[in-house]
Order: C-alpha cells, then structure tokens, then sequence
C-alpha cells in the first residue's frame, strides 16, 4: 500500500493520503484488506515502543504518518477504518 500508493507521486493521482488510501481500497481483494489489517496489527505488536522509528525506517523515503500528523498507530486505525469501509464518503469529500 505504501510503496504502491503513498509514494513521492501520490499527488498525481490523489490529493490526499486518505483518497491514496481509498484508491488503494477499490483495487484490492477482501483477502488483502484482511491480510493488511492482519500486518498492521503484528506491526504495532513487535515495535509498539519504536513503532515511529521503524516505519521511518522501512517507508520513510516514501511516507511517514508524522506527514499528516498521526501516529503510526493513529494511523493504522485510519487505514482500518477505511478498508472496512467506514467514513467512505466523508474520506472522498
């Protein structure tokens, strides 16, 4: 999702990391919103005390929460949110 949406060109085709993020909703199966929830959890579960520096460090070049003034873990929940639907229309307007 990061590397494939939240890239240095995501302003090419979205204005926002919320309709990156719903973009990145209408392309995916059911399995892989379940499999990316199941990752997001095991990520803040191994690097809850560092969870800020290690996603730095694995997508920073790309995208770090702190860009849009969030938490790793706040915004886990807004990708959570969004894949299960939630906020879908308030997230495109």
């Amino acid at each position: 999702m990061i590397g494939g949406y939240l890239h240095q060109d995501m302003d090419l085709y979205a204005d926002t990391v919320r309709e990156a993020i719903l973009n990145y909703c209408g392309d995916i199966a059911e399995s892989e919103r379940v499999q990316v929830e199941a990752e997001m959890d095991e990520f803040l579960a191994r690097y809850h005390n560092r969870a800020e520096d290690e996603f730095a460090r694995r997508w920073g070049r790309d995208f770090t929460p702190v860009e849009i003034g969030l938490s790793v873990a706040a915004f886990f929940a807004m990708v959570k949110d969004l894949l299960s639907g939630a906020d879908l229309s308030a997230a495109r307007d």
